[in-house]
């Protein structure tokens, strides 16, 4: 498995540093030729081998191939950064958020644009049939577009719902939503009708993931110097917080 960070420098390889009493093999990292001019904001794995997706400060979305060190293919934006990407090939393409307001369906030179958000997308995801493609932003809407037609089908908005994050649990019509209001949400896809609203946290919840099973979902959270700066999981089916992990001494994306 590779882990990658949303930073790239000049290439270069070093050990990570090991206790005395790790006799094991010392693993590698690498860092790469830069991508983008300025920061990389969000990464995606892609379809093809060896390969991820980037969304950068400079308003280009990348493919980057991490055998070969090269770029594959640019998406160029224009000015505005890139916030979100995802992997879209039931669409044959790429699916990019960016703080122009606007999401994109790049499956060739010229992207399919999907405007109705009034501030920064901040998440994109892709309903299992590929019908549709659900984004969330800073304006506390989350929206579904056809992708057919490019039509707004349905928006919800709630009041200080900040969408931080989006993902969808596997062969379920279900979204999870984390928010700036420091709350996990579930969704139904099909309507946007909200099913459970987790309890409160004590700190904004960045990310989300949801396990391979489909029965537990993985929050991060904010925080500084080591307060806050948790993982929490939560039971899909009850519906309850099941345990809180310390993680690291800052925020978790």
């Amino acid at each position: 498995m590779k882990l990658f960070t949303s930073c790239m420098g000049a290439r270069s390889s070093h050990a990570t540093r090991r206790s005395k009493a790790d006799t094991s093999e010392p693993r590698a990292v690498h860092r790469y030729s830069k991508v983008h001019q300025g920061a990389v904001n969000c990464i995606a794995p892609a379809s093809s081998s060896h390969t991820i997706i980037t969304g950068g400060a400079d308003g280009n979305a990348t493919t980057f191939n991490y055998n070969t060190g090269k770029v594959v293919c640019y998406m160029r934006h224009g000015d505005k950064p890139i916030t979100a990407v995802q992997n879209a090939s039931g669409m044959g393409g790429i699916v990019t958020g960016s703080r122009d307001t606007n999401v994109r369906l790049w499956s060739g030179s010229t992207p399919t644009v999907f405007s109705g958000h009034s501030l920064v997308v901040t998440a994109v995801a892709i309903t299992p049939d590929n019908s549709r493609i659900l984004s969330g932003s800073r304006d506390n809407c989350i929206n579904a577009w056809d992708v057919s037609t490019a039509k707004l089908l349905f928006s919800i908005s709630e009041s200080r719902n900040l969408i931080t994050a989006l993902k969808l649990i596997p062969r379920e019509n279900i979204l999870v939503q984390t928010s700036e209001d420091k709350r996990v949400r579930l969704w139904d896809t099909r309507n946007l009708q909200l099913i459970h609203v987790y309890p409160t946290k004590h700190y904004i919840q960045t990310s989300c993931d949801v396990s391979a099973d489909g029965n537990t979902i993985v929050s991060g959270s904010n925080g500084f110097n080591g307060s806050g700066c948790e993982i929490s999981l939560w039971d899909v089916r009850g519906t309850r917080l099941l345990c809180e992990l310390p993680a690291v001494m800052a925020t978790l994306r």
